[in-house]
């Protein structure tokens, strides 16, 4: 046996449970896939205009069929891994110094070279 949970609101995420073993499984916002899927597969009416429609903005706590579920859970969000930068980047040496002008500061301070 399967549930289908949802919060109170529009934008809240809908969780497939299976109530036995106490999976959960985020399918993701409320889309019209899957209220298209529950009406097909369900039997559920989600029109405005008949008593026993249910509504959009309440919580629900559905009793589903494993064939359902399993639709529903292929509608996961899918998780991508962001893409890895291959480019490689310049390493950073130090420059080499210029010291051709040698300062009186320089000789003081043993900065100066003489090559």
């Amino acid at each position: 046996m399967y549930r289908l949970l949802k919060d109170k609101g529009n934008n809240s995420n809908v969780i497939l449970e299976k109530t036995s073993t106490k999976e959960c499984i985020i399918i993701g916002k409320l889309s019209m896939e899957i209220l298209k899927l529950l009406e097909d597969k369900e039997g559920l009416i989600f029109d405005k205009d008949k008593s026993e429609a249910l509504d959009l903005r309440t919580s629900w706590a559905l009793d589903i069929s494993e064939d359902t579920a399993k639709a529903l859970s292929k509608m996961t969000m899918k998780m991508k891994k962001p893409i890895r930068d291959q480019k490689k980047k310049p390493s950073e040496q130090p420059s080499e110094k210029n010291n051709k002008k040698v300062d009186a500061l320089d000789v003081l301070l043993g900065l100066a070279s003489y090559n």
